[in-house]
């Protein structure tokens, strides 16, 4: 049987507008990531979904409160976006200013360099692709949403494309990505669509 998976990113935040990195961050939605959130309510409402899972980070469950009202959701730490350590809160500039060395490492590198004070890359993949291994082994048959973070849809679309060694797949504030898993082996129906509030 085939288990439908709807993976959405959470709308635009302020830090998303600065160009801040806040992987634990918390940075409410803008005027526009509630906008985001409304067009795609309208979207969603044509899906029947059987279960709803959810970052616990507020910017994700703001989002998915918009898109699914009071409807009953799973809230999973295991869905946040990966921890950025010492970069955590700055711009991208701040970071090459503050840390000309490290920051070029990481650029050059993220799968290997691990950041100070970070979760690891490494750990940041287990995590994610275990939890999506977990939740698509026991809703079998069913459609799943999953309301997260560009992070671990990127490391879920390459595990999918088997793209292990390329350059980073980042959706869009607001995306949508449908992928359907069988016995045989995942197929992407719809990739990083944002048509809804266009």
């Amino acid at each position: 049987m085939q288990t439908r998976i709807i993976l959405i990113r959470h709308g635009e935040t302020r830090a998303n507008r600065q160009k801040r990195y806040i992987g634990v961050t918390e940075s409410k939605l803008t005027s526009y990531g509630r906008y985001q959130a409304k067009c795609l309510k309208k979207r969603i409402a044509k899906d029947a979904i059987d279960r709803i899972f959810v970052s616990s980070s507020r910017r994700a469950l703001d989002f998915s409160r918009i898109i699914f009202g009071s409807r009953q959701k799973k809230i999973l730490a295991g869905l946040r976006e990966m921890n950025f350590g010492i970069f955590e809160g700055l711009t991208y500039s701040e970071a090459l200013k503050k840390y000309p060395l490290l920051y070029n490492k990481w650029l050059k590198n993220p799968q290997r360099f691990n950041i100070p004070e970070a979760e690891s890359f490494i750990d940041f993949r287990m995590r994610i692709l275990n939890l999506l291994k977990e939740i698509v082994s026991s809703n079998t048959g069913k459609t799943i949403a999953i309301v997260t973070h560009g992070g671990p849809i990127m490391l879920i679309l390459k595990r999918v494309l088997k793209l292990k060694n390329s350059p980073e797949i980042m959706p869009t504030l607001g995306s949508v990505t449908i992928i359907e898993f069988n016995k045989l082996k995942p197929k992407i129906l719809i990739l990083n669509d944002t048509s809804h509030y266009k």
